[in-house]
């Protein structure tokens, strides 16, 4: 895993529990970096059912499916603010 995706990937996590729509703008608004999309494939990669609608902007906004939580990943989901199989 990069090192971006290290540091943004528990951001990213935080975020989309909370329900926001996500962006590109939305994340660099809040001054947490500028490669979403990178996180959002990790994301995947590990089993998150992130849901994706491209606006008529051509603007990516994200998502999680409502009421889907980490761990209905199993035992290996991380909580948020944690990558998965990293053991903080």
């Amino acid at each position: 895993m990069s090192a971006y995706a290290r540091k943004y990937t528990p951001i990213v996590k935080d975020l989309l529990l909370q329900r926001v729509d996500l962006t590109h703008a939305t994340l660099i608004e809040m001054g947490h970096g500028w490669r979403l999309a990178a996180v959002i494939h990790y994301l995947r990669k590990q089993g998150w059912p992130i849901e994706t609608h491209g606006d008529m902007r051509g603007v990516a906004h994200y998502w999680l499916p409502r009421g889907w939580k980490p761990e209905n990943l199993g035992a290996d989901a991380a909580a948020p603010g944690q990558i998965a199989g990293d053991g903080r």
